[in-house]
């Protein structure tokens, strides 16, 4: 054979390698179109491992649409950027609707290039060079550095409430409200609701616009040991301050969205618990209530209602100095909850409905304000309670914002059917009685006290919960 031919022969060769390579198996829509999404059970950020049979997606060179085109009656606007799955499994499919097939089952973290956004709930993106489709709300933007530093949940430059330390103390809380004041004038309304009693206070803070009627609740750390979500509120407070004249939320700036309602913000409902949960025994003033701790303890580890020693039992502490557990002391099913007899860690309803200072000052403000929703913060599972058993038109209201926090948390949505909860909470109070639209954002995964770790990613989720809140109800 002559040499033309063996070149021949060798460059035929080559290309039916490079064939076969870019080659993909098919994939069985039957397995995989229930995952039109999953929520996330970790963050988003973190890539899939390979060990899990998951293969790093590579991101084609950016190509942007020529103009507006319309697909299946929906209009799909030009851009160029990039996206990330934010859910843990999401169909990637060949046109803009569930009835179309899947192209790539994706996985948490792949990323890929959008080519355009939808209007009815799709965005277009590249997969290997082909046209995909994939549900908006499970996409976000990878921001680069540059793009970090400007704001998008960034917390670069935000120096006042510090996120590296696991236990955020009331006294850091106080010195934080003092500095941030400084900081910006004329921005927060400090506001004492109650003193506790082992003497510490209970604040409001209001941010936004204090004559506006919209008034937005929103209460953290009445379970003690769940003290990361004053941490985390404390720290929404510092971003939207800083960033007010330069960051907006769909379109709208936070300086107008601050200025259309009033956040009345609760950031530790119970101090008290919150520096036994920290500190120990130790933490507490009062000699009388340190007896009374171990007092506590002493009974329920000889009912065999823990097992656990003196230290781990006070850094589980859910109640007050008073060993009520807040979030059981509320007139909505408290006859029917039963808990605990005696004043302990947890489950201990109080001798009557709104029986401390701190749930009596909560409920007090609620009935003042007349909020037009109520947030809870508590820790943990990344997940969002509404469901009370409300029914008609309280129920669509309170559906409606729990849709909206989930688009903006990823959180799944629980309710009583499928997951019940205990009684007697303030959640059940404010949408059963007072008939105010309430969520409970769960945060972290792991059990509380939640690790310092988990605070980057929890903010990631919840930064922007504000935003849309104001935007919804101004």
């Amino acid at each position: 054979m002559n040499k033309r031919g063996i070149h021949f022969i060798a460059i035929c060769g080559i290309l039916c390698l490079a064939i076969s390579g870019c080659s993909k198996p098919k994939q069985d829509n039957k397995d995989i179109t229930k995952y039109e999404h999953q929520i996330l059970d970790s963050p988003a950020s973190q890539a899939p491992k390979p060990e899990d049979g998951v293969t790093s997606t590579p991101i084609p060179t950016p190509t942007t649409e020529p103009s507006v085109s319309v697909v299946d009656g929906q209009t799909f606007t030009p851009v160029d950027d990039e996206v990330y799955i934010s859910a843990s499994k999401l169909n990637l499919r060949k046109g803009p609707a569930t009835s179309y097939d899947v192209v790539i089952l994706a996985q948490s973290g792949d990323k890929f290039t959008r080519t355009a956004t939808g209007d009815k709930g799709w965005d277009r993106l590249l997969y290997q060079g082909e046209t995909v489709y994939a549900s908006a709300q499970y996409l976000k933007p990878v921001k680069s550095k540059e793009e970090g530093n400007k704001g998008g949940g960034s917390m670069n430059g935000l120096s006042i409430v510090d996120v590296e330390k696991q236990k955020y103390t009331y006294e850091e809380m106080c010195e934080d409200l003092q500095a941030l004041s400084k900081a910006y004038p004329g921005k927060l309304t400090v506001n004492k609701l109650t003193v506790t009693k082992d003497g510490r206070n209970v604040y409001d803070i209001v941010l936004g616009n204090s004559s506006s009627s919209k008034n937005i609740l929103i209460q953290a750390s009445i379970h003690a040991r769940e003290y990361m979500t004053a941490q985390l509120v404390m720290k929404q407070i510092e971003y939207y301050l800083a960033n007010e004249k330069t960051e907006s939320y769909d379109g709208v700036t936070y300086s107008e969205l601050l200025n259309s309602v009033a956040f009345h913000i609760i950031p530790m409902v119970n101090p008290d618990g919150v520096t036994i949960s920290q500190l120990g025994s130790t933490g507490i003033n009062s000699t009388l209530t340190r007896n009374k701790l171990k007092e506590w303890y002493d009974r329920d580890f000889g009912n065999g209602i823990t097992t656990a020693a003196f230290s781990d039992y006070l850094l589980r502490f859910k109640a007050n100095a008073n060993g009520v557990d807040l979030n059981r002391n509320f007139d909505y099913g408290w006859n029917e909850f039963k808990g605990v007899a005696e004043p302990a860690a947890e489950k201990y309803k109080g001798i009557s409905p709104g029986s401390e200072p701190e749930t009596a000052a909560l409920i007090s403000l609620t009935e003042q304000l007349k909020p037009v929703v109520a947030i809870s913060y508590h820790a943990s599972g990344s997940v969002l309670y509404w469901d009370y058993g409300q029914t008609g038109e309280l129920k669509q209201s309170c559906e409606t914002l729990v849709n909206l926090l989930h688009s903006v948390t990823g959180y799944e949505k629980k309710d009583s059917q499928t997951d019940p909860q205990d009684a007697a909470g303030y959640g059940d109070w404010v949408v059963m009685v007072k008939k105010i639209p309430s969520v409970t954002i769960e945060i972290g995964t792991k059990t509380a006290p939640l690790a310092s770790s988990e605070f980057k990613s929890i903010f990631e989720k919840n930064y922007q919960v504000l935003a849309a809140l104001a935007k919804q109800y101004r």
